[in-house]
């Protein structure tokens, strides 16, 4: 029953936050995930893009391309691999930033906001951030190993199910403990914390996935194509659309969290 109630009181918290900020006038952060999404894009396929050319008479030019190729294609894949995290840890300045000015203009009560504390709130989300996803890949490692066994003997394969359900709990956990720094819970406190509000938390990075999973292709917005200048127009303006969509996700993601522990806190 308290595993419901929690659940029920995230996306309360969701519905809080959408009201919130449009209030405030919050939605203007968007910007910022906007442009660094479309920055980790670029960078992506530009590694994978790059032209490898290999002089096949020199052995030592061969062996210096061949780690130039590898430590490319390797970024590039992390960039696209890891967006979602990445966009998390790059952004961890300015979601310090809005989660302390959600709870300032909720509560009245205001943190002093320097250098040292934008550091010290970085340094506490890297580590919650590679905590989380060390402990999420520890965890999908055997369910992978069990699907893909699974899949020899029926069709249906519940990786996929399991692995959001694991990486909503973790997405949450990240944005939740930017309350829990700022009111000096250590780790082991804000991990305990997480575990007694998990339906919550997991809401939180739930709404969190589905919202940055959106399909937006921005090859499709910047890119040619053989479409009709109507379909083309269309279909830019549509992947425009949900490319603002990704961005107001981490937006939205943070004011539900830090509202979500304040109201916490009072009970």
């Amino acid at each position: 029953m308290e595993l419901i109630n929690s659940f029920l009181f995230g996306i309360k918290q969701q519905g809080k936050a959408l009201l919130f900020i449009k209030e405030y006038k919050l939605y203007w952060f968007t910007f910022f995930p906007f442009l660094l999404m479309g920055i980790l894009y670029y960078l992506g396929t530009y590694l994978l893009k790059l032209p490898h050319r290999i002089d096949p008479s020199n052995i030592q030019d061969i062996f210096w391309n061949f780690i130039l190729l590898t430590i490319e294609v390797s970024i590039s894949l992390i960039i696209m691999e890891f967006t979602k995290y990445m966009v998390v840890i790059f952004l961890s300045p300015l979601l310090a930033f809005l989660s302390q000015k959600t709870e300032q203009y909720q509560t009245g009560k205001s943190y002093a906001y320097n250098l040292q504390q934008l550091k010290t709130d970085v340094q506490r989300a890297l580590k919650i951030t590679m905590r989380n996803i060390m402990w999420k890949y520890a965890l999908l490692i055997p369910i992978y190993a069990v699907g893909f066994f699974m899949q020899q003997w029926t069709a249906f394969d519940p990786t996929p199910y399991l692995a959001f359900f694991i990486g909503a709990y973790f997405y949450g956990f990240s944005f939740i403990d930017y309350t829990n720094e700022r009111h000096q819970k250590s780790v082991n406190e804000s991990i305990l914390i997480v575990r007694k509000n998990r339906g919550f938390v997991f809401v939180t990075g739930a709404i969190f996935s589905l919202l940055i999973y959106v399909p937006v292709d921005l090859s499709l917005i910047f890119g040619a194509n053989d479409l009709g200048w109507w379909e083309t127009l269309s279909a830019r303006l549509l992947h425009i659309l949900f490319w603002i969509i990704a961005s107001f996700a981490p937006i939205l993601a943070i004011v539900s969290a830090t509202l979500g522990m304040v109201a916490t806190s009072k009970k």
